[in-house]
């Protein structure tokens, strides 16, 4: 598929989790481009300078000078992980400098994990031979194993909803376009489960809206207005944190009151013109408590970054080995724009989830040239103080979220199967 870059809902490509993930643009001015088969190979992208969007929000992206002419190969080799960094590696065993005791928690970890059993299934396409009539965006879990989907229709992407269901798969509430009580989403693209009760939704316009559950269904505490648009959210002991396209930082704090914004703080790609920062800086977030922590974790680029929530101080970068994504081509002639890999697996960061304070979980999916080769999945378990870990798996589904000892994994036959997994400990 090729599409550019619009902020027309008709035309936007939405964050599938484990496969395109994050937005892609369509290359016409006017935003006339189209969307198909997300995950199926490799797909090019052109995100060209004179693209506008369709609601007229001038697009943000300096050219380079005019003298450039030769192409310029993306990311630089300046961006990715130093020597010294942990790299995640694919031998499924802890690091050998771990203690014993730290290498047994892991190991039981990656245990319970791989070994979960099943439970449940929740069908958005509604069985076989519908497979593009849902899209999954995000998932949440929360304590009581209910589970928040947010999903949309591929052709009518206005129409997105977030739907709550128990773990015997029956839907116990939802909040769509009309809302409970009125109270209705507006182009939501991710969200994050701030406790049991409250659920905080990113919406396409520049806002974040908080809704509460009660008995009578989702009811809208407040919303929180961000500068940019953000593409991602997480919360941890009452903070709530984006990710937004077209910032110079990474991570974004909200601050509790109305119309006000927090610390803004985190490296985002920083080579190139502004049309390559954009297209490479694009991320997700894992929220970690006891210390308070922030994640980010680069869409396209194999870099984990850890910071401080107080300080916004980086703790540790990490890097991930099994990597084979070509390089991504900017050029300037016969107009400025980026070529996404063609000839090469596509990667991408498709879910970064905390397990415990102590752990969290990184998961990539490859796609490529082929159709028939499929889309695979490498799922990682680091040590969140440190960064280091490996990987747990390469045949698990998509892990869509993980709380106490459930987690939900998405995808399927359908490509919008939710399933309930439990962990044993020790597996």
């Amino acid at each position: 598929m090729s599409t550019g870059y619009c902020e027309d809902d008709t035309c936007e490509t939405l964050p599938v989790l484990g496969f395109d993930a994050g937005e892609q643009w369509g290359a016409d001015a006017g935003g006339s481009g189209t969307s198909s088969d997300m995950g199926r190979g490799s797909c090019t992208t052109y995100l060209c300078e004179d693209a506008r969007p369709a609601r007229g929000r001038p697009f943000l992206a300096d050219p380079p000078a005019p003298d450039v002419a030769d192409p310029v190969e993306h990311p630089l080799f300046a961006s990715l992980p130093g020597e010294t960094d942990p790299k995640l590696g694919t031998d499924t065993v802890p690091p050998a400098s771990w203690s014993s005791s730290l290498s047994s928690r892991w190991r039981s970890l990656r245990d319970a994990i791989t070994g979960a059993e099943p439970g449940a299934s929740i069908d958005l396409a509604g069985g076989a031979g519908r497979s593009t009539s849902r899209r999954i965006l995000d998932v949440e879990l929360d304590h009581a194993g209910t589970v928040y989907v947010l999903h949309t229709h591929p052709r009518r992407s206005p129409i997105r909803r977030v739907e709550a269901y128990d773990s015997s798969g029956r839907l116990v509430g939802q909040v769509d376009r009309e809302g409970d009580a009125g109270q209705g989403l507006r182009v939501p693209r991710a969200m994050a489960l701030l406790d049991d009760s409250r659920l905080a939704v990113v919406q396409q316009y520049g806002d974040v809206a908080v809704f509460s559950r009660t008995e009578d269904g989702f009811v809208l505490d407040a919303g929180r207005p961000v500068n940019l648009p953000a593409s991602d959210i997480c919360g941890e002991q009452g903070r709530i944190y984006v990710t937004q396209r077209r910032s110079p930082r990474a991570i974004h704090e909200l601050e509790s009151g109305p119309r006000r914004q927090g610390r803004s703080f985190g490296s985002v790609y920083e080579h190139g013109s502004g049309l390559a920062r954009n297209a490479l800086s694009e991320g997700i977030l894992a929220c970690l408590e006891d210390p308070a922590r922030v994640v980010f974790g680069f869409r396209a680029i194999p870099r984990l970054d850890a910071y401080e929530a107080g300080s916004g101080e980086r703790i540790w970068t990490a890097g991930v080995t099994d990597y084979t994504q070509g390089v991504f081509v900017e050029q300037v002639r016969p107009r400025h724009g980026i070529t996404s890999p063609v000839n090469y697996p596509r990667e991408r960061l498709a879910r970064l989830l905390p397990v415990s304070p102590e752990f969290l979980v990184a998961v990539y999916t490859r796609s490529h040239t082929e159709p028939e080769a499929g889309v695979e999945t490498r799922t990682y378990l680091l040590h969140s103080a440190t960064g280091q870990g490996a990987m747990i798996s390469d045949t698990l589904s998509i892990i869509g979220a993980i709380r106490d000892d459930t987690y939900v994994t998405v995808g399927g036959a359908t490509g919008a199967m939710i399933q309930f997994r439990y962990m044993r400990p020790g597996g």
